[in-house]
């Protein structure tokens, strides 16, 4: 199926403004453990927000989400 998409944008100030929506491939039914691309270079914020949506006709269940960060000086 070519139309598993899944559409992430994100706030950095607490879901008061938002980025532009970005689209994200979901892998192939049965590809377990296979992730989809991460998101990069979103800036800095103390607290981010993130807002998903899926265009996909079948059922998704987004099982775990997993936010890694650097400590700038």
């Amino acid at each position: 199926m070519t139309d598993r998409i899944i559409k992430a944008r994100y706030s950095a100030d607490g879901g008061y403004n938002y980025s532009n929506w970005r689209e994200l491939a979901l892998p192939a039914l049965g590809e377990y453990g296979k992730r989809t691309q991460p998101m990069r270079r979103l800036g800095r914020a103390r607290s981010f927000t993130l807002e998903t949506e899926c265009t996909s006709p079948l059922v998704v269940d987004i099982i775990e989400a997993v936010a890694s960060y650097e400590v700038s000086a």
